[in-house]
């Protein structure tokens, strides 16, 4: 039933965001789930996150948000959905959360993948954020009374991650090209 909402029209898009996800040392894999609705499978699944990801293409028609809603209020763990290539201004990041937990996550509709303090990977926007990295209180909202350092999206390292996973993803769409020539 939650075999996702929308599929990418490339599947070498999800393998652009694997590499970006693992640039910054988080473990993806692929991982089915069983729920009383029935199974769900996530693109990618952060193993020590947590985190369920889900990718969209711009190109799709229109994604259904009720279906990932309801998948992380039966599942119990959020879910991330990604929208767009990876590159800079090319993409954004939708969060949601589980009805159970919702008071420790913020809401984020359309959210950039920011490098935090420590280098760690967190979501941001406007003036809130979220760390998906974070080994003791994770995935817990910072408030700027707690750390006075705003994380930064166009930090070198969120760079250096959006280029590997869109060069992947350009690499990929060249060896299609080629495969109908």
């Amino acid at each position: 039933m939650f075999a996702g909402a929308v599929q990418p029209n490339e599947a070498s898009l999800e393998v652009s965001w694997k590499i970006f996800f693992e640039t910054f040392g988080i473990q993806t894999s692929f991982h089915d789930f069983f729920m009383p609705s029935g199974t769900y499978s996530p693109a990618l699944w952060l193993l020590n996150e947590q985190i369920a990801v889900e990718i969209e293409a711009y190109s799709c028609a229109a994604a259904k948000p009720i279906r990932y809603q309801d998948a992380a209020d039966q599942s119990a763990f959020p879910i991330i959905c990604i929208k767009g290539l990876p590159q800079v201004n090319r993409y954004s990041v939708r969060m949601f959360v589980p009805k159970q937990t919702a008071q420790r996550y913020p809401r984020f509709y359309w959210a950039k993948f920011a490098e935090g303090e420590g280098g760690k990977l967190c979501l941001l926007e406007g003036s809130k954020f979220c760390y998906l990295q974070k080994p003791v209180r994770h995935l817990e909202l910072e408030r700027e009374i707690e750390s006075a350092i705003q994380p930064n999206s166009e930090s070198a390292m969120v760079l250096k991650a959006l280029t590997l996973g869109n060069a992947s993803y350009l690499v990929s769409l060249q060896s299609k090209a080629v495969a109908k020539i």
